[in-house]
């Protein structure tokens, strides 16, 4: 029975709790970043994971996801943290699914964006009931360069390679984009890689939490200690 609460409180971000898109170029280290998060299931959708020691289960379909989702969420377990490695496939097995089960070649095919609002709902609703079962989710995905034109100039900005109707469903549900990337460290000639969370009109990031700082060493417990100096204040 739903009560209605008799005072103020507020849950805050932490480790288990956060929702957060990776994204960066191809062997930066995203997955194992991830891999450091405790209790964390890998949803892997790609065989790319053979280096890291994780618990991890493979699909390949719409229909093996949302088994998984149901046996997260039904049966007793360890884990906190899913981690879906990648979003973009994630998406793509949803849209086959849609297609497949409404019979028509491509979401656009319906009549008044009909197949869209299809694959949105059924996109969103096993992710809903995740975040609403205390789960923190990870979403992994790529990155690309896109061309911004405005009136009088032109510029390239660094974006996920997620696409624009993924986009518009997993972009304001997360707390956190990170960008992960190699810099250049300048006179040594050393190269480093980190994870940027600071937006601009040419990276786009994100940090709804307010704790962590613009760019940090793409080490999970670079990012970890951010989280354990604000729960002990």
């Amino acid at each position: 029975m739903i009560k209605l609460p008799k005072e103020r409180e507020i849950e805050g971000y932490h480790l288990d709790n956060l929702r957060m898109l990776i994204y960066g170029w191809p062997g930066v280290g995203k997955s194992t970043f991830a891999s450091g998060f405790d209790n964390c299931i890998f949803v892997c959708t790609e065989k790319a994971h053979k280096h890291l020691k994780i618990y991890k289960t493979e699909i390949h379909n719409w229909k093996e996801f949302l088994e998984v989702v149901e046996k997260l969420l039904s049966e007793s377990h360890k884990y906190k943290i899913v981690v879906i490695d990648t979003i973009d496939n994630l998406f793509k097995f949803c849209t086959i699914y849609v297609c497949q089960k409404y019979k028509i070649d491509h979401p656009s095919d319906s009549k008044w964006g009909k197949g869209w609002d299809l694959l949105q709902k059924e996109f969103e609703k096993p992710i809903l009931n995740l975040s609403m079962s205390d789960f923190g989710i990870v979403f992994i995905s790529q990155a690309k360069e896109v061309e911004i034109k405005k009136r009088h100039s032109a510029f390239t900005k660094i974006t996920s390679t997620l696409s624009n109707q993924a986009r518009k469903i997993i972009l304001p549900f997360v707390d956190v984009i990170g960008f992960c990337t190699v810099e250049d460290e300048g006179k040594s000639g050393q190269e480093r890689r980190v994870m940027i969370f600071e937006p601009s009109e040419y990276v786009e990031a994100k940090d709804r939490t307010g704790f962590l700082p613009k760019k940090i060493p793409l080490r999970f417990w670079a990012f970890k200690k951010y989280f354990e100096n604000e729960s002990e204040e």
